[in-house]
C-alpha cells in the first residue's frame, strides 16, 4: 500500500459498526433475516453510487466519480480545454437538439449535460443493458443548454467508461485497477457482475418482505453502467477511498486533482434526497460528487441505491474526517445517518 504521507483523522471504523446492518448470515442460504447482523469488515458489497470515482479523461473514470476539465488520471493532472463528447465519438448523437452537440466531459461528470434527468433509468431498472440503451441517446429530450442546469444521470453518465476505453486503450475495469485500486491498496475492489459473483466473500442483496429481510437477486443491468453502479468493495477499502479523498495519498491523487473534483460546478435543488436534512444549504454537484454546506461545514458526499444495496459516503475536508455506510439491503436508515454524523461534528468537545 502507498505510504500514508498525511495523517488523516477519521471515524470510519466507528461508523462501520453502524454501517453494516442487514447483512447476510454466514451460511449462504435464502433464510429470512429476522434481525440485522453486522457484516464482517472484509465482506464485499456493491458500492453503488459510492463508487463514482473521479478521474478525468482522456483516460477517465468516474467510478468513484468524476471528470473535470480533463485530467488523464488522478496522478497526471493536466488541465486542458474541455473536450466535447462528439470529438471523441463523432457518430454519437446526444439529445434531440443541436445544442447537445456541445456537451463536454466536464458536463458529463458534473451532471450538467442539459439532458432530461434520469434518462432511461426506467429501462435499466427493467433489465435493459447499457449497450442497447445507448442506441437511443439521440432521442433524449434536451431541456437546457449544456452547463446551464443540473440533471442527474446514471445511464448517460456511463459514457465515461466508453471514453476511458477509447482514449486510454484499456478496458474500464483494467483502468480502474491500474490507476486507483492497486495504487491505493484497495485489495477487495473490483468492477462488474462476474467479479462480484465469483467472490466467495461477497454478500447477498436483500429486500424487505412482510417485515422480514430476505435475500434477493441482483439486476445484471446495473453492472452494465459500471461508472454509475458497477463497483464492488469492502468497507475497509471504502475507508481507504475516503482517506484518499482527504489527501492521505498525494502520490496517487494529487492535491490539485482533489481540489478540481471537489469544486462545486452546478447548483442543485435540495430535492427529495436532502429534504429532511434541516441544516443543509448551498447544494451543488461537482465532478462526480455532491457538495453542500451543512451548518457552515463544507461537505463532500455521494450515495444511492439499487435493488438490494444502499450506500452513503461523506467527508469534511476542513475537519479531516469522513464516513462510509454500506448496506446489503435497501434500508431507509441511510437517510438519517449522514446528517446524524454531521450533527456530531458540530457538538462542542
Amino acid at each position: 500500500k502507498p505510504k500514508n504521507k498525511k495523517q488523516v483523522k477519521n471515524i470510519i471504523f466507528l461508523v462501520i459498526s453502524l454501517s453494516s446492518f442487514l447483512a447476510k448470515n454466514n451460511e449462504i442460504t435464502g433464510d429470512v433475516l429476522n434481525k440485522a447482523h453486522p457484516i464482517p469488515m472484509g465482506r464485499v458489497l456493491n458500492t453503488i453510487c459510492c463508487s463514482k470515482i473521479p478521474i478525468l479523461v482522456p483516460s477517465h473514470w468516474r467510478s468513484f466519480r468524476g471528470l473535470c476539465t480533463e485530467h488523464s488520471s488522478p496522478r497526471r493532472t493536466t488541465m486542458q480545454r474541455p473536450r466535447r463528447i462528439t470529438d471523441i465519438f463523432p457518430n454519437l448523437r446526444l439529445g434531440n437538439r443541436t445544442t447537445s452537440r456541445n456537451i463536454t466531459l466536464r458536463h458529463l461528470a458534473s451532471q450538467s449535460t442539459g439532458l432530461m434527468p434520469h434518462s432511461y433509468s426506467n429501462m435499466l431498472d427493467d433489465g435493459v443493458v447499457y449497450d442497447k440503451i445507448r442506441q437511443k441517446f439521440h432521442e433524449i429530450p434536451t431541456v437546457c443548454a449544456p452547463g446551464k442546469c443540473y440533471g442527474y444521470q446514471n445511464v448517460v453518465f456511463s459514457l465515461i467508461a466508453d471514453v476511458v476505453e477509447e482514449s486510454a486503450g484499456l478496458s474500464y475495469e483494467r483502468f480502474l485497477e491500474e490507476e486507483i485500486f492497486k495504487p491505493l491498496g484497495m485489495t477487495t475492489a473490483s468492477v462488474g457482475l462476474t467479479a462480484f459473483e465469483s467472490d466467495s466473500n461477497a454478500t447477498a442483496p436483500h429486500r424487505l418482505i412482510r417485515g422480514n429481510w430476505r435475500s434477493t437477486t441482483t439486476n445484471p443491468a446495473y453492472y452494465s453502467v459500471a461508472p454509475a453502479s458497477g463497483i464492488n468493495a469492502s468497507i475497509l477499502d471504502m475507508a481507504i477511498w475516503v482517506r484518499a479523498n482527504l489527501g492521505a495519498f498525494p502520490e496517487v491523487m494529487s492535491p490539485s486533482f482533489l481540489a478540481a473534483v471537489h469544486q462545486p460546478v452546478i447548483a442543485t435543488s435540495h430535492g427529495n434526497y436532502f429534504n429532511r436534512w434541516q441544516k443543509l444549504d448551498n447544494a451543488h454537484y461537482g465532478i462526480g460528487w455532491r457538495i453542500f454546506d451543512y451548518n457552515d461545514l463544507r461537505v463532500v458526499h455521494h450515495g444511492g441505491g439499487v435493488r438490494g444495496f444502499r450506500s452513503e459516503m461523506a467527508f469534511v475536508p476542513e475537519r479531516n474526517i469522513g464516513m462510509v455506510l454500506l448496506f446489503n439491503g435497501a434500508s431507509n436508515l441511510a437517510n438519517d445517518i449522514v446528517p446524524a454524523f454531521l450533527d456530531e461534528l458540530d457538538k462542542p468537545r
